[in-house]
């Protein structure tokens, strides 16, 4: 194998890596955590949901705009059942996306090595990995906020740039 294989096998396989040891991260944690009191309220909540469009919990609650944890809560649970894993798996998916994101975002702005220390601090930081265990909205927020810096980039960077901004938005 030659050096130059060897350089771009590591260049494409150690970021997916790092990312793939920080969602392993996330779900080890997730699944050996017991019940809280909070993901109890989460999940009686999930169970009293319907999907019907004049449900008052979808509809009307947090001034008058669709919760999205909540459809999230309740696809999950209707797709994987009642189980504290299925709960907690869309912010662990969440998490998970915010550090591939991070770092492609990271290695267009400032390089290669700087993106791999952002991916690795990010994939074992305590409190990211806290958050995702315990399902915070702020976890959905974050990687939507990431996704939309790294429309702003493509956007100011060329291409189609209406379409990226529009993406943005």
């Amino acid at each position: 194998m030659t050096r130059r294989t060897l350089r771009v096998i590591l260049s494409c396989l150690l970021p997916l890596g790092l990312v793939a040891a920080g969602g392993l991260i996330r779900i080890f944690f997730s699944a050996t955590v017991g019940m809280t009191c909070e993901d109890s309220l989460k999940l009686a909540l999930t169970q009293s949901i319907s999907f019907h469009p004049d449900h008052p919990y979808l509809l009307y609650w947090g001034q008058g705009l669709p919760l999205v944890g909540l459809y999230l809560l309740k696809g999950f649970h209707t797709l994987f059942g009642n189980r504290l894993l299925a709960l907690r798996l869309p912010w662990i998916l969440a998490g998970t996306f915010t550090l591939w994101m991070v770092y492609r975002l990271a290695e267009r702005g400032l390089g290669r090595p700087q993106a791999l220390l952002a991916l690795f601090l990010l994939a074992v930081d305590q409190f990211h990995v806290t958050w995702t265990r315990i399902f915070y909205a702020d976890v959905l927020m974050i990687a939507c906020e990431v996704l939309a810096l790294w429309c702003f980039w493509r956007a100011d960077r060329g291409g189609q740039p209406v379409v990226e901004w529009i993406r943005a938005g």
